[in-house]
């Protein structure tokens, strides 16, 4: 592992964005060229439901919170068919078990209570085909200003001064080739993210600093890089009132990314806290569900930054850089979850000065997910997601130095993997929840090569 002790910043993840297009699809390993989406719902309903008219809830509609189970319409609109304890669907909003309704505001409150797909569907497959391509697509963003400990977001199209801030607000940018950028801070780390697409990959470079003052800043980091397009595919099966099958995928993807790190102590500062953050924008793409129950995949990011610079003297510095093309996903059956596809290539290793040191034990963690592909009924948390994960440390110790039974260590690695996850009792599986990965790789590197540990095991 070289050394420096220089402490430049940089490093860190991502952003994002994406397409809606119909036409064409296509499971295919190969990364697509075109954007499309395929659709195939053919189900059986369940006897006693009640689908509400499209057209009516599309005219008529107020307000909606699946969260909450509450969907408000204009006075006078006819819900007569919504009967109390049956499962209803309002195409494009959202589904559940009718519980009341009310007149409430001058407005028609219809109220209902948590449902599952198999209460909807009583047989039949539900399959979703997504193509992304970076080269044909419109970008819309969903500002997530409201996420736990995220201040000051704005989202500013093309770098322009006319920004926003707070609560949700939704921007259409319609030019592919400007760029984007997005400004947060959390935990007094400030970033900044911009992303461009651009020859058929989406570019990222996310930076951030920590600073304790005005203008002391004693830790910065740096994530760069860019993703292909890819095909995404979910398929579920239902027989009898209950699924039977969950199958998800994310094939065609290649990607690089490049982490960057330098922070060190200060005699008044010291830096140990764990701070877990997520990119406080998605890019959602809404998938128009079987009887009209809105779908929805989302693009996600997050990251973590794990500091452990106490000791005195203690500095750190690095730069990992992953390169990879993969398929990703899993299946889900009453025999358990199946991890599947594979990583076809993993590049991994220091593409710059990394080092560690310090009068005692020190080191510096850096880890990123990103892509994060999630998908779930719009409005409530996702049931299930597949992300790409790389974490890349610095460890140092100075072993015992009077005794000398603990040699000097330094020592650094990166792990990527992908990872998968879900929670399936929207599905019709109560109870079901796991996180597993997929597949993992593991580089590690000491300095001059000779290996050594941290306890001196």
């Amino acid at each position: 592992m070289p050394a420096t002790r220089s402490l430049q910043l940089i490093a860190l993840i991502t952003a994002i964005a994406m397409i809606a297009s119909a036409c064409g699809g296509g499971g295919s390993s190969d990364t697509p060229t075109t954007t499309g989406l395929t659709t195939n719902y053919d189900i059986t309903p369940q006897e006693d439901i009640t689908v509400l008219d499209e057209s009516t809830v599309e005219d008529r509609i107020v307000a909606s919170d699946p969260a909450a189970g509450e969907y408000r319409f204009e006075a006078g609109t006819d819900l007569a068919s919504a009967t109390v304890g049956q499962p209803i669907v309002i195409p494009g909003e959202g589904f559940g078990i009718v519980r009341e309704v009310v007149d409430e505001g001058g407005n028609v409150l219809l109220r209902v209570d948590e449902a599952t797909l198999a209460d909807v569907i009583q047989d039949g497959e539900v399959s979703i085909d997504y193509d992304v391509s970076w080269d044909d697509f419109d970008i819309t963003y969903e500002q997530l200003a409201a996420l736990p400990g995220v201040t000051n977001v704005r989202v500013i199209p093309g770098g322009s001064s006319g920004a926003s801030s707070g609560g949700f607000t939704n921007i259409s940018l319609a030019e592919p080739s400007t760029k984007y950028e997005i400004k947060f801070t959390k935990d007094k780390w400030s970033f900044t993210v911009t992303f461009e697409p651009k020859d058929g990959k989406l570019n990222f470079d996310l930076t951030a600093s920590y600073g304790t003052g005005a203008t002391q800043k004693i830790a910065a980091i740096t994530g760069k890089g860019w993703i292909t397009g890819f095909s995404f595919l979910t398929e579920a099966l239902f027989s009898d009132g209950g699924p039977t099958s969950l199958n998800s995928e994310v094939n065609g993807l290649e990607g690089e990314l490049e982490l960057q790190w330098a922070a060190f102590r200060t005699p008044a500062t010291t830096l140990a806290q764990i701070v877990r953050f997520n990119v406080p924008v998605s890019v959602p793409f809404p998938i128009p569900g079987p009887l009209g129950i809105p779908f929805v995949l989302q693009i996600k990011m997050a990251g973590r930054i794990v500091p452990e610079l106490t000791a005195e003297d203690a500095s750190s510095g690095g730069q990992w850089k992953v390169s990879y093309s993969s398929d990703q996903g899993f299946n889900f059956d009453d025999s358990g979850g199946k991890p599947t596809g594979s990583a076809k290539s993993q590049d991994i290793g220091v593409s710059g000065d990394t080092v560690t040191a310090g009068l005692g034990p020190a080191g510096f963690g850096l880890g990123f997910e990103f892509p994060r592909f999630e998908l779930g009924i719009a409005g409530l948390n996702a049931f299930a997601f597949i992300t790409m994960d790389m974490y890349s440390t610095s460890l140092w110790t100075p072993g015992t130095v009077l005794s000398n039974d603990i040699p000097p260590c330094q020592y650094g690695y990166t792990k990527h993997s992908a990872v998968a996850g879900y929670e399936l009792k929207i599905l019709g599986w109560a109870g079901v929840s796991e996180q597993y990965p997929l597949f993992e790789k593991q580089i590690d590197k000491y300095l001059d090569g000779e290996v050594c540990t941290l306890t001196g095991d």
